[in-house]
């Protein structure tokens, strides 16, 4: 069987698992067998009592746990609760089944190192679910640039099953128990992100909002981003017309950049909205203040 070239495959049919347990269940009964024949046939029949004692004494030792077993091999036989090839959470962490035995590898392709190993008595406790093909297996890897909560950004340096390594700007480093980073909800800036500004002009602005301001604006915006990113990093720029409000007619500027630029997130975001109002003043746009109208009632 080990010369077979199917006992090399990470997940094996039905038959294939069977075939190798009643293998191991024949060697084991063969060998036991043998042991008491050799014994029998020198006529010691000293020693063969004491093993066909032995041997019964382990028979009903083996029927109390009989259900143990048979639960066991259900699971050798790929037919329990966690699955090979399937998904399981642990701690909010996925992993994904290997090849079950009696100690089970975990593995997770984002997550450095080998993974974990589990007890097939652990793994009986679990239960997996078949992975979607494009199915997120961590928020991020080692080496992305992430944006937490309160807008401060970190790089991750190192990912174990326990701790999430990461470095804020400016050199401090601090490690995250991995389910607490899983609950954080990170947004991952290394695969490309999206800023988006909104900007509002007088309504003296009507006539042009809809058509020459945004082109202008977007034509001003890009030539701005232009000179402090590379053009390869800028992926599309847009300017729309959103809202008229109150006192104001809203615009839309959204900016989308490659994960190169992650680093700059947040003074891409400043630099933005910078931009569009340098935009207004060379184009002598208005930018209204505002307006809160207040009804005082008199008294007669």
């Amino acid at each position: 069987l080990k010369r077979l070239p199917i006992s090399k495959m990470e997940r094996l049919s039905f038959f294939s698992r069977l075939l190798g347990l009643l293998q191991q269940g024949l060697s084991t009964a063969l060998a036991v067998f043998a042991a008491l024949a050799v014994l029998y046939a020198s006529g010691d029949w000293l020693l063969g009592g004491i093993a066909i004692l032995v041997v019964i004494a382990i028979a009903l030792a083996a029927k109390n746990g009989l259900m143990n077993y048979f639960e066991q091999v259900r699971m050798l036989l790929n037919l329990g609760s966690a699955r090979e090839g399937e998904r399981l959470l642990i701690d909010g962490v996925p992993w994904r089944v290997g090849r079950i035995n009696l100690q089970t590898r975990l593995t997770n392709p984002c997550i450095d190192g080998p993974g974990l190993r589990l007890s097939l008595d652990a793994l009986m406790k679990m239960t997996s679910r078949p992975g979607a093909k494009h199915e997120a297996c961590f928020p991020c890897r080692s080496g992305h640039m992430l944006l937490l909560p309160d807008d401060i950004l970190a790089r991750v340096q190192h990912i174990s099953p326990d701790f999430v390594e990461i470095t804020y700007r400016g050199g401090i480093t601090r490690h995250i128990p991995t389910p607490e980073f899983i609950t954080m909800q990170p947004a991952n800036l290394s695969e490309g992100f999206l800023i988006s500004s909104r900007i509002g002009l007088d309504y003296r602005h009507q006539q042009d909002i809809t058509q020459r301001i945004p082109e202008q604006l977007q034509a001003d915006v890009r030539a701005g981003l232009l000179q402090n990113v590379p053009e390869d990093q800028l992926l599309d720029l847009t300017v729309v017309f959103v809202e008229a409000a109150s006192s104001s007619l809203d615009l839309l500027i959204a900016a989308k950049f490659s994960g190169a630029a992650a680093e700059r997130y947040l003074d891409l975001r400043r630099l933005l909205q910078r931009l569009a109002v340098e935009s207004c003043n060379a184009n002598g746009w208005g930018i209204p203040f505002p307006q809160l109208v207040v009804h005082q009632a008199i008294a007669g």
